[in-house]
């Protein structure tokens, strides 16, 4: 009985160890087959010409080609069929700048790249920084103080994290006349218009607000518009205006 299990513990080890040794020996011949088809493409392309010389790059507003250009130096005069594209795509996606990317070889010497970028909502000011911002109030990257013009400047302590939920709120046609946007006591925003009348807004419901401000300001003539310092919006349905002193 002890012979018996002995020889089936030898048998179990054998059979074992033949399955490994077979295993090691298939990667060793993918690995050196993979190896040969390889170096058979790229003799091919070497002798036939289809060695990658051409970066397309399409789509690019606010990033530099060279931010592309330079996934791609380490894989020139290689063959075009070899070229890791998804790798290479990947790398180019962790750029806070690129929100989609796309990569077609014409298989013969050239790659076509096609970004689609991140679109900034605005400028996010931290105290020392001005700061471009993506709509989910992720920063995309450093902006001069003087290219912000274009952009809403959203400033105060939490207001990067709360910025996703005003753009929401407030209507297409009053961003274009905005400022700035300050986030006050951590709990509600003032708006500050591009005329520099200053909309304090209520904690909640502020696209209401925002909709019976629109309402109001358009009844009111730019001769009056020129000498209102606030309007509070703070108390639902009801609209104080302070003119300058």
């Amino acid at each position: 009985m002890t012979k018996t299990i002995l020889n089936k513990r030898r048998i179990n080890k054998k059979f074992i160890f033949k399955i490994i040794f077979s295993i090691f020996l298939f990667f060793l011949f993918f690995i050196i087959s993979y190896k040969y088809i390889d170096d058979v493409i790229e003799s091919f392309s070497e002798n036939y010409d289809y060695l990658f010389k051409t970066v397309e790059i399409k789509g690019l507003n606010n990033l530099s080609s060279k931010e592309i250009e330079k996934h791609f130096i380490a894989y020139y005069d290689k063959s075009i069929f070899l070229l890791p594209l998804k790798n290479i795509s990947y790398e180019i996606k962790k750029n806070k700048w690129v929100k989609l990317v796309s990569l077609k070889s014409n298989h013969n010497n050239k790659i076509t790249v096609t970004i689609e970028e991140v679109k900034p909502i605005g400028v996010y000011f931290n105290g020392t920084n001005y700061l471009l911002i993506d709509n989910f109030g992720e920063v995309i990257d450093f902006i001069d103080k003087k290219n912000i013009f274009q952009y809403i400047v959203f400033f105060g302590e939490n207001a990067r994290v709360n910025v996703v939920d005003l753009i929401i709120e407030i209507p297409r046609s009053l961003k274009a006349i905005i400022k700035e946007a300050e986030f006050i006591n951590k709990r509600r925003w003032n708006i500050i218009l591009k005329n520099n009348i200053k909309i304090k807004l209520p904690e909640k419901a502020i696209n209401g607000a925002l909709l019976q401000f629109i309402e109001i300001y358009d009844n009111i003539s730019d001769q009056d518009k020129s000498i209102i310092n606030s309007i509070d919006l703070r108390i639902s349905k009801k609209a104080i205006i302070k003119f300058i002193e």
